[in-house]
């Protein structure tokens, strides 16, 4: 049998609820070297990769919890000791947050919804969708990841706060939207009245970045959830709006490809 390497460095593989992925792999982006994780969710490159590194995680191939369908995503990352500086959490993609959806100009709107209701993405109905490959159709899945788990070097204020919302990984990473999606997130930054900036992770160069054209609307889907919640028509929702943060719907006006979407807003103190 082959000696096994003297050299180690470690990556840790988690779901949204801090559950260690099972059969994980994470890949050195360009290279062999690879890592697979066990029960705990941690894996070995057996080699020591260094300096700012682009890593292919598949997650698709793993699981935190039976019936998981996690999300393969690359991200940037700088190796400076003997491990990822990090934790990289993964969301779960699941059918229920799922639609077929045909290549080509859309006829009428498709709607995705995830599971805590917070975020919807909606294909409109004029909106030109393509994958690689060109296949007649698409499965399209939307997956959430809390503040504390988004993935990359989020990017800082200078001398102001900067808060994150929470990120909608929208799946898969090579599908386009022409002219864009609209993405809808409950307002988990309070942001009232204020605008938001929008960051996207890069699918190729797993770096987050700002998206330079966004445009944040006030709506009421929180309110009118809310007032449900307290048993009120839509014509009381002045009476729950002072207790309930409006959402924000967030328009994402670019064609390139989309894995995670973040909402930020700067605070200065």
């Amino acid at each position: 049998m082959p000696r096994i390497p003297d050299e180690s460095s470690k990556v840790v593989l988690l779901d949204d609820k801090n559950r260690g992925v099972v059969s994980g792999c994470v890949t050195v982006s360009g290279t062999t070297v690879q890592a697979l994780t066990g029960r705990n969710g941690r894996g070995d490159f057996l080699a020591s990769p260094r300096d700012r590194l682009v890593f292919d995680v598949t997650g698709s191939v793993g699981a935190a919890s039976a019936g998981d369908r996690l999300a393969d995503l690359s991200v940037a990352l700088t190796m400076q000791g003997l491990d990822l500086p990090t934790p990289i959490h993964l969301p779960d993609l699941p059918d229920a947050s799922s639609s077929l959806v045909a290549s080509g100009v859309q006829g009428t709107p498709t709607v995705l919804t995830s599971t805590t209701g917070d975020s919807i993405v909606t294909v409109g109905s004029s909106v030109n969708v393509t994958h690689a490959g060109s296949p007649d159709s698409v499965t399209l899945r939307i997956g959430e990841l809390s503040p504390q788990h988004l993935p990359g070097d989020l990017l800082l204020g200078g001398s102001a706060t900067v808060l994150y919302g929470h990120g909608v990984f929208v799946h898969p990473a090579t599908a386009t939207f022409s002219p864009g999606l609209d993405i809808d997130l409950v307002d988990d930054l309070t942001l009232g009245g204020n605008m938001a900036n929008l960051y996207r992770l890069d699918p190729d160069t797993g770096e987050v970045r700002k998206v330079d054209r966004t445009a944040v609307r006030r709506i009421y889907r929180a309110v009118e959830k809310a007032a449900r919640k307290e048993g009120l028509e839509k014509e009381n929702i002045s009476a729950v709006e002072a207790f309930s943060s409006p959402a924000h719907t967030l328009g994402l006006l670019n064609i390139e490809p989309i894995s995670v979407v973040i909402a930020m807003r700067p605070q200065t103190f």
